[in-house]
């Protein structure tokens, strides 16, 4: 039951409430204004923040972010959102009244009737009601975090009333002179909240370990945050409010350091550009045709990139549902290659050089040819070198559906979105997939499938060595790597942590593929020789070579192994200020903290940092 204060509050509807009332009273907070729509006690917020065209309205609790701020344009009758400027429409504009249709945000049209609405608010109701008749509501009535907002036949229960409420408090609202960082259980300062303003070394004691997902800073603050007890494990550092710290750490804090004498203006990240991206086309309507609830545009996946270089990150906050974002963190308009399972996505030449539509796309071994370079513009559209773009032409997609190259359109056949390290297509809701029949030879089929998390949907971005420009010209050799010239021509071990990178000698006597690396006491032994060539390969004494196993992961932990040499991405390596990075995976030689001190220790990959489990020296014998 809604308090007599809110019958004081109007909206909206000039022309359609009773001759000479204008707007009425339930939406009057809305007109010239932004505030709360509100629902059953809980707000209309777009799902998971996002502003793009398509995004669903769902139900949320109340917590004065721009997503669930509205105002009313009594000329259009329409509902604009304050975070995109949008307006709520429905999903499907061809069958925009029928119900259980879905509530969505899409550009403001002024003779769009989908996007013009009534308040009965003259009729003694609350009800939003649609031109065609029909009203918002929740779905099946519910009230839950999350419900969505649909069209349903009007009544006056509970679960179609909406009205105006001035917007309350943020929750990141900053008091002078406070000084203490703000955690939240959820993404975007929701869920339970705890405010610290001194060092804790044990989040177990204050019964939040192992769960943060944002933050807000109060005051001119360093945060430290990290990942085990007593500030070990991976740390990240945060000077301002963060409405998600990122996959690779949520859920994984488990304490904290203030710094309170204050940042620097190195530290600020106020002061660095911010890239900023042409706005984004929408999917054409035609046709009926909408995004998926689960799908984001790339302009949205553009910003968030920004914004977590911004921050310093890699991690850029979910879109929906709780997911990794894209991980481009260069120029997204620099060509880079794709690969996966140790191949890279391949044109076909011939196809290629001679700019065919419908050019084979296969996978093949990397070879630094312009036929594998490829580019995402703002529309999330993978281009090749020749000008082409990557996508599908038909609407009936299957599993097993090949992509190839056409002329580039704008359309959801040819727009991708790189999530958790898989290409996700836009208007199939599948992913970029190696055939496991033939992923494993040159030439094998790539195709769009349902979307799973083995490895054969891995993609990994690498940014090869310039090239020419031209298309269908031969990319130049890489230069050779910057090796010490010793270390090219004689045998050395690797040291790390006081122990050496050692083979297990019994793998290394049979020569056996899938050879265990480990750490053990330097020996002099010729298990524990290593010496590089110029491309970037660790080479063994029983002439194997240093990869990654298994073939093709790039997550932290993978495992390395010794394999037979080839010319895989996943076995070159490059010495950067003392840590040996994997082109393919881009991440780096890692000692398992847990192990590093003992014979047997574990050797994996893992992000690149500065800590002392990363650095390797070399030793002549």
């Amino acid at each position: 039951m809604r308090t007599p204060l809110l019958l004081t509050f109007s909206l909206l509807t000039t022309g359609l409430t009773a001759a000479g009332t204008g707007t009425d009273a339930g939406l009057r907070p809305l007109t010239g204004n932004y505030a709360n729509l509100v629902n059953q006690g809980k707000c209309v917020d777009t799902q998971g923040s996002r502003t793009t065209n398509g995004t669903p309205l769902i139900l949320w609790d109340c917590n004065g972010s721009k997503t669930q701020q509205w105002t009313y344009n009594e000329r259009t009758l329409s509902l604009q959102n304050r975070a995109s400027g949008t307006c709520v429409d429905v999903e499907d504009r061809d069958d925009s009244q029928k119900n259980g249709a879905t509530l969505i945000l899409w550009n403001c049209e002024v003779r769009n009737k989908s996007q013009q609405w009534e308040h009965q608010g003259y009729r003694g109701s609350d009800n939003l009601r649609g031109i065609g008749g029909n009203c918002m509501a929740t779905e099946n009535g519910d009230n839950k975090n999350g419900t969505y907002l649909v069209l349903a036949t009007c009544n006056n229960r509970a679960y179609q009333q909406f009205w105006g409420q001035e917007s309350r408090t943020t929750p990141t609202a900053k008091v002078a002179g406070r000084t203490e960082v703000c955690l939240y259980e959820l993404a975007d300062y929701k869920g339970w909240k705890k405010c610290i303003s001194t060092d804790q070394p044990n989040f177990a004691e204050l019964d939040i370990n192992d769960g943060v997902s944002s933050l807000t800073v109060h005051g001119n603050l360093k945060i430290k945050l990290y990942t085990d007890a007593d500030y070990q494990g991976t740390e990240r550092i945060y000077t301002q409010d963060v409405p998600w710290v990122g996959d690779a750490v949520n859920n994984k804090f488990s304490s904290l350091k203030i710094d309170k004498t204050g940042i620097a203006k190195s530290d600020s990240y106020e002061d660095l550009p911010r890239r900023s991206y042409p706005d984004s086309q929408d999917m054409s309507r035609s046709g009926g045709t909408y995004p998926h609830r689960e799908e984001t545009s790339p302009q949205n996946r553009y910003d968030e990139i920004a914004d977590a270089i911004r921050r310093g990150e890699e991690d850029a906050r979910p879109i929906g549902t709780r997911v990794k974002t894209n991980t481009i963190t260069r120029d997204a308009k620099e060509f880079f290659t794709l690969v996966s399972r140790g191949k890279c996505l391949d044109a076909h030449k011939n196809d290629f050089d001679a700019r065919l539509n419908g050019s084979r796309v296969q996978i093949w071994e990397c070879h630094n040819q312009v036929n594998q370079d490829w580019k995402m513009d703002d529309l999330g559209h993978l281009l090749s070198r020749n000008g082409k773009c990557l996508g599908i032409t038909t609407d009936q997609v299957q599993n097993g559906t090949k992509v190839q190259l056409w002329d580039c359109r704008n359309q959801a056949t040819q727009q991708w979105t790189l999530d958790k390290g898989r290409l996700f297509h836009a208007a199939s809701n599948k992913c970029l997939d190696l055939d496991s029949g033939t992923m494993n030879q040159n030439g094998g089929k790539v195709q769009l499938w349902d979307c799973h998390d083995r490895m054969n949907q891995q993609w990994t971005i690498t940014y090869p060595p310039a090239t020419s420009g031209i298309p269908g010209s031969t990319r130049q050799s890489p230069p050779p790597p910057k090796y010490p010239a010793q270390a090219l021509q004689e045998f050395f071990r690797f040291s790390g942590s006081g122990r050496c990178l050692d083979i297990h000698r019994l793998d290394f006597d049979s020569r056996r593929n899938g050879g265990k690396v480990q750490t053990w006491e330097c020996n002099n032994e010729v298990n524990q020789d290593w010496k590089f060539d110029n491309q970037g390969r660790l080479l063994t004494k029983n002439s194997k070579c240093l990869d990654l196993a298994p073939e093709g992961s790039n997550q932290n932990g993978t495992l390395v192994q010794t394999w037979d040499c080839s010319n895989k991405l996943t076995q070159q390596w490059d010495l950067d200020n003392g840590k040996l990075r994997n082109r393919a995976a881009n991440k780096c030689l890692d000692l398992d903290s847990d192990t590093r001190n003992r014979n047997g220790g574990k050797i994996q990959i893992w992000e690149c940092h500065d800590r002392g489990n990363q650095q390797w020296s070399i030793m002549y014998h």
